[in-house]
């Protein structure tokens, strides 16, 4: 881009010089000036055409060489925008670019990617609504049970997440922004989405939850604590599309498949634990 600037510059600058040139005498030269220059531009031509042939043949190679096989670091910039979850916390402030923020959407796991992920200044911030959509701890706590009875004479730690989102749940909220949050049912941790939504459009983290049937430090098998993840932009056409389709997602889980922290209620679950029949980890 540097380079392409200086050769425009140049470019002007020369029609400039050749038009104050023809200009800078009265009207009655005009004729007389363009004629001479248009003859010395003739002659040079004539006498230094291999020369010329010469400079086109490179700058056609250049632009050819420039599209062809283009530079590592500008392929480098086209790629996704990778970070972790800490990076985009981090900074979140100077992503948003001065933006105003009115409304954060969190589909998430636990409701504890709040505070992990929102910072203090965010929480606080007037006007600012936050709104959560968490696992239901009923469904958690189905999903436990019959993941730790397999677990039965094991010293693997325990799956034990449904008491901590129920207690976050009914604590109270001591922030000066708003915070709304539900809690869905019907399908196992698949995907971690942050939505910032602000007067310019929609700032995007999105990860994926990591399943692994017997993690090696016990605990829940979805793991997805400071994951890699992308960041996108609604002002770009591609990632407006992507958040256009998690934005949909978390509208139906939070109108049609979701319950209240105070009124939730047993919906029948069945654990898809409880269903599958493998041997339980060593040791």
């Amino acid at each position: 881009m540097p380079n392409r600037r200086i050769s425009l510059i140049a470019g002007a600058t020369t029609i400039i010089g050749f038009l104050i040139g023809i200009l800078a005498a009265s009207p009655s030269q005009w004729k007389q000036n363009l004629a001479e220059w248009l003859s010395v531009l003739v002659i040079v031509l004539a006498t230094a055409w291999p020369l010329v042939l010469g400079i086109i043949c490179i700058a056609l190679g250049f632009l050819f060489g420039r599209f062809v096989f283009p530079d590592p670091s500008r392929l480098a910039s086209a790629q996704p925008n990778i970070m972790y979850e800490s990076e985009f916390s981090n900074r979140l402030q100077d992503l948003a670019n001065g933006q105003e923020i009115s409304r954060i959407d969190i589909l998430s796991y636990t409701n504890e990617t709040v505070a992990d992920v929102i910072k203090y200044e965010y929480r606080n911030k007037e006007g600012l609504l936050i709104r959560v959509l968490s696992r239901s701890w009923l469904e958690e706590e189905s999903d436990e049970t019959a993941y730790n009875q397999r677990l039965a004479g094991s010293k693997t730690r325990r799956w034990s997440k449904a008491e901590m989102i129920e207690r976050i749940a009914q604590t109270p909220w001591n922030n000066v922004g708003s915070r709304e949050q539900r809690f869905y049912w019907g399908l196992h941790p698949l995907i971690k989405a942050i939505l910032v939504h602000s007067d310019v459009g929609i700032l995007a983290f999105l990860t994926i939850y990591n399943w692994q049937e017997w993690p090696a430090d016990g605990g829940s098998p979805f793991k997805g604590a400071n994951h890699v993840g992308v960041l996108l932009d609604s002002r770009a056409p591609k990632d407006s599309v992507l958040i256009g389709y998690l934005a949909s997602q978390f509208k139906f889980l939070w109108e049609y498949q979701s319950h209240g922290a105070q009124d939730a209620r047993s919906h029948g679950y069945t654990s898809v634990f409880s269903l599958v029949e493998n041997t339980t980890p060593k040791g």
